[in-house]
């Protein structure tokens, strides 16, 4: 997968799983695993987790949402 850096910042559901999964081959200036990092520290402040049902996981972002709560990173 390929992003600009800009893209990356904006954000993607597949960061979400490379969290905890992705193994960085090549990131000459950290940029990437910085912006893991960040992500991994923001789903610790949520309360997020991710809930294996069967042989796939879905992700349970805040366990406290409320209605009409917007949730950002």
């Amino acid at each position: 997968m390929f992003k600009t850096p800009e893209e990356a910042e904006a954000g993607s559901p597949l960061f979400l799983d490379m969290v905890d999964d992705a193994r960085i081959l090549y990131d000459c200036d950290g940029f990437l695993e910085e912006l893991l990092e960040r992500l991994r520290q923001r789903l610790a402040e949520l309360g997020s987790r991710r809930v294996w049902r069967g042989n796939s996981w879905y992700w349970v972002l805040k366990p406290d949402l409320a209605p009409g709560e917007a949730i950002t990173f």
